[in-house]
């Protein structure tokens, strides 16, 4: 749930999320495995990589190349789908040039003590993630490219598990002072890619992912089918053991077929529509510390692009939840929380709600998550006057404004077909209008 001016309840930029409830795999060291469909190795963090007998560079499905089956073919259906076929292949991306979401203890930094009871539960941090299976876990990057008007990019790069307390510029520099193997995994190492493409006009979106140990140095665009030489690299490149001339070298040596999955594996593999269920753009404090995500336009649909990634509509089927207007110290008001972005009726019901008013928290989160009231309460946010006040005041204005609104939606998200609730398919067009609950439940 985004974040905006007015009054808002919450819209993750939650690129990679996997079926079974968005919990990654824990494998982060760098080895040449396809992207389409093996499994990321396990292995243990920092170990200098060995050789696998038959490296693979890029992985395809045998026959002819699909938007279904190949996702460079995808790719260029959804730049004809968002208006962006005039483009030529679109730049590679680095994961370090993006923003690192920093991961902060008490408004500290992370630092070697603190970090070992991070890592064990006793303590938790100020803005944890809505995804994966470690939500404090830190070093997570992300980059926004604008590709056209309405047309716009995003890209995560995450680390979804504890691995050391060091941040971009602390692993950068023991590189430099000690390359090889281990600090050249402690940079640029990923456990997960995720990217969207959508056009805020039209709704038309493209998802693509990868689960798995990854590069971040180097991430081809899903439509590029160049495999790069080492001398393309960024700066620092790899070391000895890693570089050209070696089978470990193939860890860099991917086109967009050697990195994402096909739409095909996504489909059947994936369910990034469970946490997108609000549209294309989904924000949490964690992202919003250093990026504000746009809410999804109320108007506009969300047009899944190709008949992969389409089957989503009928296996996942996303609703829109809001609420008939609300009495609140006698005055009767629009549902507050649904004025600036949808309620979605899978993740962000079932979850985020809970998480944006502090009513909840991520697993492996202790219960000392937040500071302050600020830290608890994401959404709706308060207003400037409320600066200032205590904790005890600042949930008793809280509850006054808006807790009649948030216990009608949470009723609703429960009981979506219940009187005084609404729904609205959202990935149908022409978008349809909300359609009232007729009961026999009554949400007051």
């Amino acid at each position: 749930m985004a974040k905006s001016a007015s009054i808002c309840l919450p819209v993750v930029l939650a690129l990679t999320c996997g079926a079974s409830a968005c919990v990654l795999r824990n494998s982060r060291h760098l080895s040449p495995t396809p992207a389409t469909p093996s499994q990321a190795p396990t292995t243990t963090p920092n170990a200098t990589p060995s050789p696998p007998a038959a490296p693979s560079t890029v992985t395809t499905t045998p026959g002819k190349l699909t938007p279904d089956n190949d996702v460079i073919e995808y790719a260029k259906l959804c730049k004809r789908e968002l208006g962006i076929e005039h483009l030529p292949t679109l730049p590679h991306w680095n994961c370090l040039d993006g923003k690192e979401v920093p991961t902060t203890i008490q408004g500290l930094p992370l630092d070697a003590d603190n970090y070992r009871l991070l890592t064990q539960h006793k303590i938790a941090c100020d803005t944890p993630s809505w995804l994966g299976a470690e939500p404090c876990s830190n070093y997570g990057f992300v980059t926004h490219r604008t590709l056209a008007p309405n047309v716009e990019a995003y890209l995560i790069c995450r680390d979804q598990k504890f691995t050391n307390h060091r941040d971009k510029a602390a692993r950068l520099a023991e590189f430099k002072a000690s390359p090889g193997a281990d600090s050249f995994n402690s940079l640029y190492a990923f456990d997960s890619l995720g990217m969207i493409w959508t056009n805020s006009k039209t709704g038309k979106t493209c998802f693509f992912d990868f689960v798995g140990t990854v590069y971040g140095g180097y991430i081809p665009s899903p439509d590029d089918d160049h495999i790069p030489d080492f001398h393309e690299l960024p700066d620092p490149k790899p070391p000895t053991e890693l570089s050209t001339g070696t089978i470990v070298s193939q860890v860099w040596k991917r086109n967009a077929r050697g990195t994402w999955r096909s739409p095909e594996h996504l489909a059947d593999n994936d369910a990034c529509i469970l946490c997108h269920d609000t549209g294309a753009l989904k924000g949490t404090p964690w992202v919003e510390t250093v990026m504000t995500i746009p809410a999804n336009p109320v108007k506009v649909p969300m047009i899944l692009v190709g008949k992969s990634i389409a089957k989503w509509k009928d296996k996942y089927p996303v609703k829109a939840i809001s609420t008939t207007p609300v009495t609140v110290n006698g005055k009767t008001e629009p549902q507050i929380c649904t004025t600036c972005h949808r309620i979605g009726n899978l993740a962000t019901c079932n979850a985020d709600l809970g998480y944006s008013i502090g009513a909840a928290i991520p697993p492996n989160v202790p219960s000392t998550t937040s500071k302050d009231f600020f830290h608890r309460v994401w959404m709706p946010p308060a207003p400037e006057s409320w600066k200032g006040k205590s904790d005890s005041e600042l949930g008793k204005l809280w509850n006054d404004a808006y807790g009649p609104h948030v216990k009608r939606l949470m009723c609703c998200c429960k009981n979506p077909n219940a009187i005084n609730c609404t729904s609205q398919d959202i990935l149908a067009f022409p978008l349809p209008d909300p359609v009232p609950g007729k009961g026999p439940e009554v949400c007051s």
